[in-house]
């Protein structure tokens, strides 16, 4: 039995898994894909700019094409079993909506969406959203960044891979401000600890609309498990991999 018994399955390789017979475990979608926009940068600091990429991506087609159906599209910073509150993000696609909001920018103006170099879904999904931004009449290149580096300065915006650190609603959102506000421009200062559902929600609604940071997809965490494992529970979000209740089946000789 030298075979791994755990494994993590990148999400749009689900598919492809269960249909060779893996045993497939997946979470709740607990990986929010972003683009967040470099403050000071400035296309990234034209309000129209922002809002206009944001409103030509179809984060359907992102979903079912690129991530196989294994993830759903994102409006917001929570999905929708954290704070309840996701549906009342749109994530439709509005390419005339883009293309009038573009056309009120002075110039010949350009974004570059930056993705790591290592990262071939966020290639897929750049190159996808480059094509919905010339749709929409966008200038729009996708180019690759070294991994580790901080983002170039000719990269207007990110693509970016957000872990849920809590189940907890007001908790995630802290810990996204955290990682955001100081590439975003955005008030780091995390809401109180007793904060209400509808009071989460507004302070997500105030930085989703600001377009800083434009949500796309939700993405699961997907394990492949061998068939010695029993008692298998998936991790919940900021959880380790859950070794404590686990055991493996000897194999017979």
């Amino acid at each position: 039995g030298g075979k791994a018994d755990f494994a993590e399955i990148p999400p749009e390789e689900a598919r492809r898994a269960a249909e060779r017979g893996v045993r497939v475990s997946t979470s709740q979608p607990e990986d929010l894909v972003a683009i967040v926009f470099a403050a000071g940068h400035p296309i990234a600091e034209d309000t129209h700019a922002r809002e206009a990429l944001a409103r030509s991506i179809d984060r359907a087609a992102i979903v079912n094409f690129i991530l196989q159906k294994e993830g759903e599209p994102a409006g917001g910073l929570l999905p929708q079993w954290s704070n309840g509150t996701a549906f009342l993000f749109s994530t439709a696609a509005d390419a005339a909506g883009a293309k009038e909001l573009w056309s009120q920018i002075g110039g010949s103006p350009k974004i570059v969406l930056g993705y790591d170099s290592d990262d071939l879904l966020g290639q897929a999904i750049a190159e996808r959203i480059a094509v919905n931004a010339r749709d929409a009449g966008i200038g729009l290149t996708a180019e690759t960044i070294a991994s580790a580096e901080p983002s170039p300065a000719n990269v207007d915006a990110r693509l970016v891979y957000l872990r849920m650190t809590s189940s907890h609603p007001r908790d995630a959102l802290a810990g996204f401000q955290t990682v955001l506000a100081p590439r975003a421009g955005l008030d780091p200062s995390p809401l109180p600890a007793a904060a209400t559902s509808e009071q989460i929600y507004e302070r997500e609604r105030a930085i989703v609309s600001s377009y800083r940071v434009v949500p796309l997809v939700w993405l699961p965490q997907v394990y492949g498990l061998g068939p010695r494992v029993r008692d298998w529970k998936v991790p919940a979000a900021g959880e380790g991999w859950p070794f404590a209740d686990v055991w493996l089946e000897q194999e017979s000789q």
